[in-house]
């Protein structure tokens, strides 16, 4: 059974009901924005556990009320444009779907440029050329300008992991080096990049570049002078790439709720802080590669496409090679696949022999169960999984180096940082959720718990629906299956303790399953009702 779309159109909303709905969802979504400015500059409550791990606090700017008004400019044009779309959702045609998409970008990034600009120094946009620079934060470029022979360099990378660095590149394959020798290659020999790196580098990281060239000018090898926008170049990459995670956002809720609710969920993702506050950490390259990954593994399983299977599976490579963080997201394809095996699809029953598919299936009525053939299942994996292979012995081989070696040697050094680095299980238990609340944001927290409440609550009423065709059975069984994978992922993680320490940061890859999961509740405010509660569990009806 494909991974239909939800093609019947949402009725507009209206009325009394849906103001008092609307005035609600503005005031817990604002009450939790104050909780949160309370928490973090009016209480000492640390953020971790003392003593192992805790995120210090940034001062409060002393021209926050000026800083808030610019804030407030830039949300108010973004807002604007999300409620301006989100009038056209139901009847946009391609074309005015990808102009809206381009409009609600444009003010995507002026909003997130605008909250980098307004931190206090030095954690506005100059952090972008320190937090590259230094070894201590990141050390990916360090290691890329410490040699002149990238292929020797890479044909002894197991002997680098071998050497047992738990924090940064024994912990990492090489695939962050070796975008920095591929971005120095872009800036400099595609014509018109390095004018628009001097355009658009802001004079916070220059100061840096130039104070870091003074500091270094007397050492054996003082970097460059043009390294600083090679800097800013990867900053500005990852800055683009983790905004761009709200177009696979898009793609997979428009499939499970509508496009409504899918521009609505997807609207939501600049607004997570973690995007802002770890910028411009490679980490937020993750959210992005992996929903592309799942969008393109879901696709292929739809369409029964060889070739997205297979792009699925080289994105994948690419995402492994740059960190093991990617292996979760692997993890949660591996379930929702055996999830949307296992479970039977009912159809109603036809004597005649004629195709059920798009027939009404009544609940009370004679029908029959069958489970997904395995040549339907393997379409997607064995593609995926195939190109996965193909480009780590593709790489190996061309490169001289054994991945699997490295990668087994990044999963060894990671386990190293714990002896080296002791962490109370228990105590994480409890503050890695805290974290990663605060990671996606308070406002969208509760609309998830609100979402995930509505689910649970339909699962155990007795009210069912009465008609419903085999197209909307597939797509629940679909809702059903990414709620599964990425309940179970995470629970995975959560228990098995890992990232003890800066799960807000190492975890953002899972922050966007987390917001699809709340597309229900969008969902529900996209239809006419008086009755709120009724339709939120009708959501998640089974």
């Amino acid at each position: 059974m494909p991974l239909p779309s939800v093609s019947r159109p949402l009725e507009s909303t209206d009325g009394p009901a849906t103001s008092v709905r609307a005035v609600a969802l503005v005031a817990v979504t604002g009450l939790s924005v104050v909780l949160t400015a309370v928490f973090l500059w009016g209480t000492a409550i640390p953020l971790g556990v003392p003593g192992e791990w805790t995120w210090s606090r940034i001062p409060a700017d002393p021209l926050l009320p000026f800083s808030i008004a610019q804030l407030a400019i830039a949300a108010t044009v973004f807002v604007c444009v999300g409620w301006l779309g989100d009038r056209r959702m139901a009847d946009a045609r391609p074309r005015e779907l990808a102009l809206w998409g381009l409009a609600a970008s444009v003010a995507a990034l002026g909003w997130s440029a605008t909250l980098i600009s307004l931190t206090p120094s030095p954690q506005n946009a100059g952090r972008a050329t320190w937090v590259l620079y230094y070894p201590g934060p990141s050390g990916y470029y360090t290691e890329a300008r410490s040699t002149d022979a990238p292929w020797e360099y890479l044909a002894r990378y197991d002997e680098k992991v071998a050497e047992g660095d738990v924090l940064h590149l024994g912990t990492h394959p090489p695939g962050l080096i070796i975008a920095y020798w591929l971005l120095d290659l872009v800036r400099t020999r595609v014509p018109g990049v390095e004018a628009l790196l001097e355009a658009t580098w802001p004079i916070e990281a220059q100061d840096w570049w130039n104070l870091i060239r003074e500091q270094t000018a007397n050492t054996p090898r003082p970097p460059p002078a043009s390294d600083g926008r090679l800097l800013w170049f990867a900053a500005l990459t990852v800055w683009l790439v983790g905004l761009s995670t709200a177009w696979p956002v898009w793609w997979l809720v428009r499939r499970l709720h509508g496009p409504q609710a899918a521009w609505r969920t997807a609207l939501c993702w600049p607004a997570v802080p973690a995007l802002a506050i770890f910028w411009p950490k490679s980490d937020g390259l993750l959210p992005a590669v992996g929903m592309l990954v799942i969008a393109l593994y879901l696709s292929a399983w739809e369409h029964r496409s060889l070739v997205r299977g297979g792009l699925a599976g080289l994105l994948a490579f690419v995402g492994v090679m740059l960190t093991l963080g990617l292996l979760p997201t692997l993890f949660w394809l591996g379930v929702w696949t055996v999830v949307r095996w296992v479970e039977p699809i009912a159809f109603p029953s036809h004597p005649d022999g004629s195709d059920p598919r798009n027939q009404p299936l009544a609940t009370n009525a004679s029908s029959y169960t069958r489970r997904l053939p395995l040549t339907e299942t393997l379409s997607a994996a064995v593609p995926a999984a195939g190109l996965f292979l193909l480009a780590t012995l593709g790489v190996s081989l061309v490169c001289r180096l054994n991945l699997p070696l490295v990668w087994l040697g990044n999963l060894r050094n990671h386990a190293g940082f714990y002896d080296q680095y002791p962490r109370t299980w228990l105590a994480w238990l409890a503050v890695n959720p805290v974290e990663l609340a605060f990671a996606l944001g308070l406002p969208m927290v509760v609309v998830l718990g609100w979402s995930l409440f509505a689910w649970f609550v339909a699962r155990g009423s007795a009210e069912t629906v009465s008609t419903i065709d085999a197209a909307e059975a597939a797509t629940r069984s679909n809702r059903r299956a990414v709620l599964v994978a990425t309940v179970v992922t995470f629970g995975v993680l959560w228990l098995s303790g890992k990232n003890s320490g800066e799960a807000a940061r190492l975890w953002q890859f899972l922050l966007p399953w987390w917001l699809v999961l709340t597309a229900g509740m969008w969902r529900v405010e996209c239809r006419r009702s008086g009755d709120w509660w009724s339709h939120a569990s009708k959501v998640w009806r089974t």
